[in-house]
């Protein structure tokens, strides 16, 4: 039986990842086939917020990352080689559904062949040096427009992002 996937990501957990995560716990209680797919830090808050998810319908793709930030985003990034090479095919999930900082993630969703939609819960900010600033501002538009082009569905969790990124 295939299977949707909800992917909830990052160590910040928000009112709009709190949501995905609530509505997914009572969509799985209904015997929907959905997998919520969390990184650890998403797990633990998952727990600390006692949102139970049963254990075949919850991937845990990467581990609790420690305090060194190069060491976790290497932790990150393997984990999400790991979420599309073999998680996805493991829980048999043929379409997911990221909510989400457009960014890394949604980057290699728009590469993996995998089916996606979109729901776009900030947009990242950036406070650096002004030629910096104008670097990072191209690649974060070049990210934004290619996961926009490959997304099925998207949805602006505010009326001031869906301008942001038209």
């Amino acid at each position: 039986m295939k299977r949707q996937g909800v992917l909830v990501f990052g160590s910040e957990f928000g009112g709009a990842e709190r949501r995905f995560a609530r509505v997914a716990s009572y969509l799985i209680k209904e015997g929907k086939p959905l997998v919520l797919l969390v990184t650890g830090d998403a797990a633990e808050t998952l727990r600390s917020l006692s949102i139970s998810i049963p254990d075949e319908s919850l991937c845990i793709f990467d581990t609790v990352s420690p305090r060194n930030l190069i060491i976790k985003k290497i932790n990150r990034f393997a984990g999400l080689l790991k979420l599309r090479f073999f998680y996805l095919k493991k829980y048999q999930i043929d379409h997911v559904h990221v909510a989400c900082v457009p960014g890394l993630l949604t980057l290699l969703m728009s590469y993996s062949g995998i089916p996606y939609s979109l729901s776009i819960v900030g947009s990242p900010v950036y406070k650096s040096s002004r030629i910096l600033s104008r670097l990072l501002e191209g690649i974060r538009e070049w990210v934004l427009r290619r996961t926009l082009a490959f997304a099925t569905a998207i949805d602006c969790l505010s009326e001031s992002l869906g301008s942001q990124t038209v």
